[in-house]
């Protein structure tokens, strides 16, 4: 995904998220990393960011219905046929909560990073700057004009 997009409603939004997703393993595919790739997801409450991780999500393993992990803090899921990706492993991370860097270690964000089959996907990550990693991947979502408009864009540090 590159620039900015308009979508109009949830089906979009996860199509958008499955794109991505696919678009990832396909450049990731044979690559050897030392880190977690990371995602991470800025936006007002109700933008987005929790149905653009379903269709991520989704599109690297149908078995598991996405949740925001809200009280969790952040939820692992596998992904199936790992065989064909270099990806074993998806991290939904939600950074709500968060107010300390201290947070961050007792749910295993710190660890998460240094898997290197594995991708992060970090909603409200501007309120852990500090601690994302210079290599990740910024995306904003935005309300639109009506109700269901959303605009999503990749964005600088």
């Amino acid at each position: 995904m590159t620039g900015f997009k308009t979508l109009h409603g949830a089906a979009q939004m996860k199509a958008l998220g499955a794109r991505v997703a696919r678009q990832f393993a396909r450049a990731a595919k044979g690559k050897k990393g030392n880190a977690a790739a990371v995602f991470a997801l800025v936006g007002d409450l109700g933008s987005g960011k929790t149905t653009f991780v379903q269709g991520f999500v989704g599109a690297l393993n149908k078995r598991h219905r996405v949740v925001s992990p809200t009280f969790l803090i952040m939820r692992p899921y596998p992904v199936a046929r790992r065989g064909k990706r270099n990806i074993r492993r998806i991290y939904h991370m939600d950074a709500y909560r968060i107010r300390r860097g201290a947070q961050l270690a007792p749910v295993g964000f710190y660890d998460a990073l240094k898997e290197p089959d594995a991708v992060i996907l970090v909603e409200w990550a501007d309120r852990i700057k500090r601690h994302i990693p210079p290599h990740a991947r910024w995306i904003s979502f935005t309300h639109g004009e009506t109700e269901t408009m959303r605009r999503v864009a990749l964005r600088r540090r």
